[in-house]
Order: structure tokens, then sequence, then C-alpha cells
């Protein structure tokens, strides 16, 4: 009788032992695999593995650490305006700057978050971490993911990118000159227009109201090309 009662308590544990298992690593047993290896292997980390590699940190996240990444999917960096994105890819060092902020020294599983917690990043600066009713938010970002196990640390994915405070100013600096080139843009189109608008009508009026419609044709076609140099 004990025998069998302790092969039954076997079958009962071993599908509790399974999803323990699969709860300290969400994509499968990854953790032969580094960080850098269980994010391409994901395959929706394709952007991220891209500016990891453009910033020459493969090598670091590869390395034995530990290290925590807070790692934004492919669709977390289309949320970013593009220039934006080009803008911080063209430079090295504003790159290292983002995605250091998104790697804490350590191994820092879920269970360690405290709701208020900051926590200081590779870059310097600290994350804010929330944790209320509906989830766990790093700084804007919220955790879809967590307690992914590699083999020199652990990723937690979340939703959107994380900006320390300097890249946080570039961003807003390079989004007001994009939305400034963009009403220079639709005022330069309007002046444009504005200019064929005048010739056409010059080409049907009587000869002294031509000339003056010539005249302010070719204000309006000056004032494009102005614009747009400037």
């Amino acid at each position: 009788m004990k025998i069998v009662t302790i092969i039954a308590a076997l079958f009962l544990l071993a599908p509790l032992a399974a999803a323990s298992d699969y709860g300290s690593n969400a994509v499968g047993n990854e953790s032969q695999k580094n960080i850098v290896e269980t994010a391409v292997a994901a395959g929706n980390f394709n952007t991220l593995v891209g500016a990891i590699r453009t910033a020459g940190l493969v090598d670091t996240l590869s390395s034995p650490g530990p290290f925590t990444v807070f790692a934004p999917t492919d669709d977390a960096f289309a949320k970013v305006p593009k220039a934006i994105l080009d803008a911080v890819m063209a430079n090295k060092t504003l790159l290292t700057a983002v995605l250091t902020y998104h790697v804490v020294p350590g191994e820092v599983m879920s269970s360690d978050l405290q709701n208020g917690m900051s926590v200081k990043t590779v870059e310097g600066s600290d994350v804010k971490i929330t944790i209320d009713s509906t989830g766990v938010m790093v700084d804007n970002a919220r955790v879809i993911q967590a307690d992914i196990k590699a083999s020199n640390g652990v990723i937690h994915v979340i939703d959107a990118i994380i900006l320390p405070p300097v890249a946080a100013k570039v961003a807003g600096s390079i989004g007001t000159v994009t939305s400034a080139l963009g009403n220079v843009q639709e005022t330069t189109q309007k002046a444009e227009e504005t200019a064929k608008q005048a010739k056409e009508t010059a080409q049907k009026s009587t000869p002294g109201f031509e000339s003056l419609l010539a005249i302010v044709s070719l204000l309006s076609v000056a004032i494009a090309s102005y614009l747009k140099r400037n």
C-alpha cells in the first residue's frame, strides 16, 4: 500500500515540477544560452539585437555577468518615431547610453522587485519600479513577460523603450525639430500651390493684371525656395 501511495505522489508532483521549470524560463529551456543568444532565439527582439550589435555590446552581454535586461520587443521599437530612432541608431554614444539604461548589474528576478524602488542601471541612472494591481512598470514601460533565464542573467520583456535623462532630452529636441520641419514642409507646399494658382490666373487675366499676378507668383516661388534652403 505504501509503494502505491509513493508512486501516486510522484505522478502528482511531476506536473508541478515541470510547471515550476517553465515559470522560471518563459521561453523554454534557454539556461544554456547567454542573454544575446536567448534574445536571438526568441525571434521578437530583432531590432534590439541589431542595436546591441551596432553599439558593440555583444561581447559585454555575452560575458559571465550576471546581468538583468529589460528587453523591448520589436513592437516596442516600432512605437518610436522614425526620426528619433534613426538619430539614436546613428549616434553610437547615445545608442550605448540608451541600451545600457535597459541593463542592471546582477540578476534581479521579479520576486526581488518592490513598488517604488529605484534600481541603478549600467548607464548610471536609476530606473523606477512601480507595482500595482495591473502589473509591473519600469519607468514608462510595462513588463509583459518576466524571469526569462539565461546562462549569464535574466531577461524581463517590456512593451516600450525607456530612456535615460540625457537621451530623453535629445529625443525631445529631435521631436521638436521634426515637428518644425513638418510645418515648414507644409508651408512650402502651400506656397508652391499659391504660385501655381497665381500663374494660372495670370494667364487668363488682362495684361495689366497679369503683371501684378506674375509678381505675386514670383514672390511665392521665392518664399518656397527660401523655406527649402532653411
